[in-house]
């Protein structure tokens, strides 16, 4: 793949299918996501507390939605919040806390305990 990365050129609301985008060009997509997002390094990574919740990797979307259902867009949001206010949020549930507090804390983020 070159230097030119595909991901800004695919839009993921598009129907690419309907659209004729070739299928070596979905996989070449793909691969540049899966790169990009889900690496295994996340000192790599640029995480920062105006970062969307979406840019978190790694943390189930069950999570990243009982979030958002709450009007929590970034790492700011959720840091603005202890585990106990959490917790009552419906959906977020105990594992969901769990991976929030591990995941943010690879990037030096700290919920406030109960």
């Amino acid at each position: 793949m070159g230097s030119k990365s595909l991901v800004p050129t695919l839009l993921p609301n598009e129907n690419w299918f309907e659209q004729g985008v070739p299928i070596t060009t979905l996989r070449a997509y793909a691969a540049e996501f899966i790169r990009r997002d889900f690496s295994d390094d996340p000192a790599g990574a640029k995480l920062s507390e105006n970062s969307s919740i979406w840019e978190i990797s790694d943390v189930q979307l069950l999570t990243l939605n009982a979030l958002w259902q709450r009007d929590i867009e970034t790492v700011a949001d959720i840091l603005k919040h202890n585990e106990k206010t959490l917790l009552r949020m419906p959906k977020l549930g105990k594992t969901g806390l769990r991976q929030l507090k591990d995941i943010l804390g690879k990037y030096g983020f700290v919920i406030a305990s109960l």
